[in-house]
């Protein structure tokens, strides 16, 4: 099992969210080490929504509508607040290995 814990010596940026710095443990073994997340750009919308989509599965027809998959290959997410633009954060490992792609809604 997996567990997540954070350093007692952590430092906290006022850009970034607040777990800057995480352990990936797997039986008390230190498998990774997540590093301060970065960013990577700004999501917008207007519709209070956010979609996570594989591109290569949207069909655009003649009349440009875009179709969704069928199957489970997106989710849409809720903002809660509404229309605005949204910073996007990149986290990787002490290896260089994307692990998180995290979406600041406040």
């Amino acid at each position: 099992m997996l567990k997540l814990l954070a350093p007692r010596a952590c430092r906290i940026s006022s850009t970034a969210p607040s777990y800057n710095r995480f352990y990936v443990l797997y039986k008390n073994l230190i498998m990774a080490v997540l590093c301060k997340p970065k960013i990577i750009g700004t999501v917008a919308c207007d519709s209070g929504s956010i979609a996570l989509v594989d591109p290569s599965h949207l069909e655009v027809s003649d009349t440009d509508t875009v179709q969704l998959p069928h199957w489970n290959l997106f989710t849409s997410i809720d903002t809660e607040i509404g229309d605005g633009e949204f910073v996007v954060y990149a986290q990787r490992d002490n290896r260089g290995c994307l692990r998180r792609v995290i979406i600041e809604i406040e």
